[in-house]
């Protein structure tokens, strides 16, 4: 399984999207989904670079722009999502993603509450291991990731 990188002015997230359906997990594939709505770009690593399922192209917001960052998936139908997978660069450790919240619906309009919400945790600035964010199988065909904070020379969390 390959992982995707995705970039938010900090560089952030893998989407593989873990699906339940009873207990048998399975991967969304790439292809199944699509993105909805996106914060901020920078123009060369687009949004799309977080699905493509290429761990070679990032995704970056604007780095003039405050946080928060939301990006936003449509997965094309309805599922359970479990989980998802963030992949710091493997190019660059700078900018990976701090504090976050997942939101899943059904329509894309009523997120209700976050099924996730926490600080991820590196060890160390060079650390590029996925992070895994778990939660309770949800139905929903959008999920939605705000990015809070980032792990930056120039920020408030450092190591």
């Amino acid at each position: 399984m390959t992982h995707k990188i995705l970039l938010f002015l900090f560089f952030l997230l893998a989407f593989p999207l873990l699906s339940a359906a009873q207990c048998d997990p399975e991967w969304i594939p790439f292809e199944a989904y699509t993105l909805r709505s996106v914060s901020s770009e920078d123009g060369t690593n687009v949004a799309t670079n977080a699905i493509d399922g290429n761990v070679e192209t990032l995704f970056r917001t604007s780095g003039n722009t405050p946080f928060p960052h939301e990006l936003q998936i449509d997965l094309g139908s309805v599922r359970a999502v479990t989980q998802l997978i963030l992949t710091p660069p493997l190019s660059n450790p700078n900018g990976k993603l701090a504090e976050y919240e997942v939101y899943v619906s059904m329509d894309g309009e009523d997120w209700g509450a976050a099924q996730a919400a926490g600080l991820l945790v590196y060890d160390g600035f060079e650390d590029t291991a996925d992070q895994i964010i778990d939660f309770g199988a949800v139905d929903g065909r959008y999920v939605r990731l705000v990015a809070l904070s980032n792990y930056d020379v120039g920020n408030v969390h450092r190591w």
